[in-house]
């Protein structure tokens, strides 16, 4: 995945990077988010994807935030707040969140690597990620750095322009 608007990954020697995390915060952070996301991860709503779906763009509610302290993504929930399942690679696919309120952040864990986004003024301060996909199980988070909690939108779209 590549997005102008990645603060941080995790995957050494990658030059996109813009911060790493010290390692030394890395896997107690992993740790505390990976434990309670296998707990209660059956509690997530599983969305599948494939290249092409019908329809084109999918999108569901939530509460931002959550009791886990991340270290690097905000406050998130125990669980995931979704599950997306991409059955095989997918050359561009967008996921942006819409919240009123708070400072939101996008944490997609997946098969190819762990990615944060803050809100920015590029995205008119929603978090967006969008690329290319690789086939897997990816787990998201929608956060907040102000350990608040609001409503949110999740829009995962193949549409390369957002619809106005």
């Amino acid at each position: 995945m590549r997005n102008t608007d990645l603060i941080w990954v995790t995957q050494p020697g990658d030059n996109m990077s813009s911060r790493q995390i010290p390692k030394v915060f890395f896997p107690t952070a992993l740790a505390t988010i990976l434990l309670g996301a296998s707990v209660a991860s059956s509690h997530a709503e599983t969305i599948k994807v494939k290249p092409n779906s019908s329809p084109g763009s999918v999108t569901v509610k939530g509460q931002s935030g959550g009791s886990v302290d991340s270290l690097d993504c905000g406050f998130v929930a125990e669980a995931p707040n979704q599950v997306l399942q991409v059955s095989e690679r997918i050359n561009y696919m967008r996921v942006n969140v819409q919240v009123a309120g708070g400072k939101p952040t996008l944490l997609v864990d997946g098969p190819d690597g762990r990615f944060c986004v803050f809100a920015n003024d590029i995205t008119d301060g929603n978090p967006e990620i969008s690329g290319v996909w690789l086939p897997g199980k990816y787990k998201i988070y929608v956060g907040d750095r102000t350990d608040a909690q609001h409503q949110y939108t999740l829009s995962i779209s193949q549409q390369k322009n957002p619809p106005q």
